[in-house]
């Protein structure tokens, strides 16, 4: 699945992880884009 990948990346960036719940779901939306080559 997509998603959950770009979700753990997420997670492993320490910027993501200081921004609160409602902005972490936009920046992970965000973060398919920058990721989007992921398999």
């Amino acid at each position: 699945m997509k998603t959950n990948k770009a979700k753990h990346d997420a997670y492993k960036k320490p910027a993501m992880r200081v921004i609160p719940m409602r902005e972490n779901l936009q920046l992970l939306a965000a973060s398919n884009y920058w990721s989007e080559p992921i398999d």
